[in-house]
């Protein structure tokens, strides 16, 4: 099992471990952050671009102990066109990114493809995803079955809010 963490989920773990450091309590999308990148059992994951991020732009305190955690996903051959169809769904170009890594995105040594869950601490992404799922999954299905393996057995993640994750 497979996890894709958005950056909020990210920024939120930096900012537990900041009010750690300094003897302050844990708000409680903090607490789960931290709760998650610690003892999560499935394999925690992060964009490129937001790797990209952490390390090359930002120096954000307590990055690298989130980096410790998680593997870098690279997008694959179908990743931009699977954003720019989830961008016809009213999907920013931000949240339509993510979502696509969920389905085509790869490790460093390509021994995966996609994820299972995209975890977000963004509400309106996971609940315009759940409204609309059932016209997204109808157009992966049809971008989808056309192309060659191992696209062709893509698949679309779960979409769940640090809170969900953590129930």
């Amino acid at each position: 099992m497979r996890c894709l963490l958005d950056k909020g989920v990210i920024r939120r773990a930096t900012e537990g471990w900041i009010r750690q450091s300094v003897g302050e309590p844990l708000l409680a999308e903090q607490q789960q952050a931290v709760t998650i990148l610690t003892t999560c059992p499935f394999e925690l994951c992060v964009s490129a671009e937001l790797y990209h991020i952490l390390t090359h732009i930002v120096e954000a305190p307590f990055s690298g102990r989130a980096l410790d955690q998680v593997i870098v996903l690279w997008p694959t051959r179908y990743q931009k066109r699977w954003a720019r169809r989830l961008r016809w769904f009213g999907f920013t170009r931000e949240d339509a990114k993510i979502l696509a890594y969920g389905s085509f995105s790869t490790d460093e040594n390509r021994e995966v493809l996609g994820v299972n869950f995209v975890i977000t601490c963004d509400r309106a992404l996971r609940d315009k995803y759940g409204l609309d799922f059932p016209r997204i999954r109808h157009e992966f299905a049809a971008m989808t079955e056309n192309l060659r393996l191992p696209y062709s057995n893509a698949s679309l993640p779960a979409v769940l809010t640090l809170e969900e994750f953590m129930a």
